[in-house]
């Protein structure tokens, strides 16, 4: 092919008739492709150099001359095409449909040179041009990708909530709530991963010491997760003097120094224990931080943690949230991580007269009242102005976001739910935010609850 290639070349160079024309070069490159094949396998990175072939042999004129110029490089000499945004922008579009289609990303690096046809032309010379324009194009991806590889398999999970929190921490609960079915059940629906929501009761003794058999829960659910090729997010779900729920009477945490060293030392453990697991277990620092007079010490405690849990898990992605019980509209008021590898987090249930309707502990909704997703306003320009302001800032800070809560009450109709998951989930897509669904099992949202049997079919397709 190499061999042809060179003859090919030379007989265009030397042809009378194609002397003075213009001859673009253009020198493309699969990006990411040790990740590609470390985290999926080498089919999959086997697909996408054959994806970068196809977008570049079939954006470029049939005169073309193209060859595989290394292992993940493709190169063409076109004749007669000066400039080459068309066919640049055209190798965008065949990629991006090939992601959608393989279900990850498949992304290229080009670079191009524009001359002209004359016998004397040094190929490798020309060649070496367009290396280079590659080359800048590919330090410029790096810092793109940077945050991206983060989430690169966090991309839309499900939450087992009332599992390790919100529960009565009974034996039987924590035994039987969630089994080992259920993380085959969870990943048959084609989810990456599950968001583990823990109280501090289950991991923590009434004396504050630590309860070894809560951390065994945990890593066993890590392990039934890795057995389902899921990764799983721990989410501190409440702290010692701070709920989300102000019926706990959990109170002071944001002014006391002894409940914040607590927590310190809560997420120190945590990282001890599964801190050597980066691509397979994800920190969530605290859950629903509610009042908006918390963010000052909040962006004190969460960065002094963070520094603490880098200490001994340096790789770790740690997610954060903001106050108004992770409302996506305070993402902007988080302080951008002096540390790598963070998330922003958020939780989005609006609009809450429709999420949320007959909820008995939401006090600004009347309980009787009944919103059919017809009348909810949920669209997706809703979603969209939602959303700018934090998308604004994951650009900005070079962050990426993560919604950890978003679902329907099960008052609501089943055939209502899933036309707000769809919704929904066309923004989470289009801004590559990962997500997880409230939630599994019960707890007032279940998916996999009796009520969803006809739709979740579905309904798992948007998650």
């Amino acid at each position: 092919n190499r061999i042809a290639f060179h003859e090919a070349f030379k007989d265009m160079k030397n042809d009378p008739v194609m002397e003075g024309r213009p001859l673009s070069v253009i020198m493309v490159d699969l990006d990411r492709l040790k990740k590609i094949n470390d985290t999926l396998g080498h089919d999959a990175g086997d697909r996408a150099i054959a994806a970068v072939a196809d977008a570049l042999r079939n954006a470029v004129p049939d005169n073309s001359l193209c060859v595989r110029f290394g292992g993940d490089e493709m190169l063409s000499f076109i004749p007669g095409v000066e400039r080459c945004d068309e066919i640049l922008d055209s190798i965008d579009d065949y990629l991006g449909k090939e992601s959608e289609k393989a279900g990850y990303r498949i992304a290229a690096s080009c670079g191009s040179y524009t001359t002209t046809i004359h016998p004397d032309i040094d190929m490798e010379q020309i060649v070496k041009l367009a290396d280079e324009e590659m080359y800048v194009i590919k330090r410029e991806h790096r810092e793109i990708y940077s945050k991206e590889d983060i989430m690169f398999s966090l991309k839309k999970g499900v939450n087992l909530g009332g599992w390790m929190s919100q529960c009565d921490y009974s034996k039987d609960r924590l035994d039987n709530f969630i089994k080992e079915e259920d993380f085959a059940v969870i990943a048959s629906w084609g989810v990456d991963h599950v968001r583990l929501p823990v109280d501090y009761n289950v991991i923590q003794n009434d004396d504050m010491s630590i309860n070894f058999e809560g951390f065994d829960r945990i890593a066993r659910a890590i392990s039934l997760a890795e057995k389902n090729n899921l990764k799983l997010v721990i989410d501190l779900h409440k702290t010692p003097g701070y709920s989300f729920d102000k019926d706990e009477g959990e109170a002071g945490f944001f002014e006391n120094e002894k409940l914040q060293e607590q927590f310190y030392l809560l997420w120190e453990h945590f990282a001890k224990l599964f801190g050597s697991k980066p691509d397979t277990v994800y920190f969530e620092l605290l859950n629903e931080v509610t009042n908006k007079e918390y963010i000052d010490p909040w962006n004190r405690i969460w960065k002094t943690c963070v520094k603490r849990i880098r200490a001994i898990a340096p790789d770790t992605p740690i997610l954060v949230g903001s106050y108004y019980h992770n409302a996506v509209s305070t993402v902007k008021f988080l302080d951008k991580p002096e540390e790598k590898n963070v998330i922003y987090n958020f939780h989005c249930y609006e609009p809450l007269k429709f999420t949320h309707q007959g909820a008995h502990w939401v006090d600004v909704l009347d309980q009787n009242a009944r919103v059919s997703f017809a009348e909810s306003g949920a669209t997706v320009e809703y979603f969209e102005e939602m959303f700018a302001d934090a998308i604004q800032k994951s650009k900005e800070d070079g962050i990426p976001l993560y919604c950890g809560e978003y679902g329907v009450i099960d008052v609501a109709k089943p055939e209502d739910a899933l036309e707000w998951f769809k919704v929904i989930n066309a923004v989470f897509e289009k801004h590559g935010i990962g997500r997880a669904a409230w939630s599994y099992r019960q707890m007032d949202f279940g998916l996999s609850d009796a009520r969803m049997d006809k739709v979740r079919d579905e309904l798992i397709k948007y998650l």
